[in-house]
């Protein structure tokens, strides 16, 4: 999953991204915090979510989201949907710590101000079952609850 991460930066480097919506910032899901990159149009937007979990040491955690809004555009406020995919959560089995990798569907709310963005959003997908010795783990639903505030990078080139 890190390789798509990068893999998907490079090509929005490579993207004629000033005609899009471009947004930066933090925010958090579930227990980890996170930095976040939007990329988006009047329809809707991809976001590249990378952090860390609170009980996971010295790994960087990435999940990936594709939304549409609706009845609306970019910079208005108002709902939107999509899917996620990435690492969602942490388990834990016995005295091991696994990162739970799950894809869903999730809804959320945006607020649009001139300079930022703010969202909360929800979920639920599944994720993959996991083992360690003799103790399995089936795949279980994943939810997902988010909060993230991102500053338009193009505001300041705006009007």
């Amino acid at each position: 999953m890190r390789s798509l991460f990068v893999v998907l930066m490079g090509l929005l480097c490579i993207l004629p991204v000033q005609a899009l919506d471009q947004y930066a910032g933090i925010g958090s899901y579930n227990n980890g915090l996170f930095v976040h990159y939007q990329l988006g149009n009047q329809y809707g937007n991809i976001e590249l979510r990378a952090g860390q979990f609170f009980q996971m040491n010295n790994n960087i955690d990435v999940n990936l989201s594709v939304r549409r809004y609706i009845e609306q555009d970019a910079n208005t406020d108002g709902f939107f949907v999509g899917g996620f995919a990435g690492q969602v959560n942490v388990s834990q089995i016995d005295v091991k710590q696994y990162r739970d990798v799950g894809a869903g569907f999730e809804m959320g709310y945006q607020w649009v101000s001139k300079y930022t963005k703010t969202e909360f959003y929800g979920g639920m997908g599944i994720n993959r079952a996991l083992s360690y010795g003799a103790i399995t783990q089936k795949a279980q639903p994943a939810f997902l609850l988010g909060l993230s505030i991102g500053l338009d990078l193009h505001a300041f080139h705006k009007r």
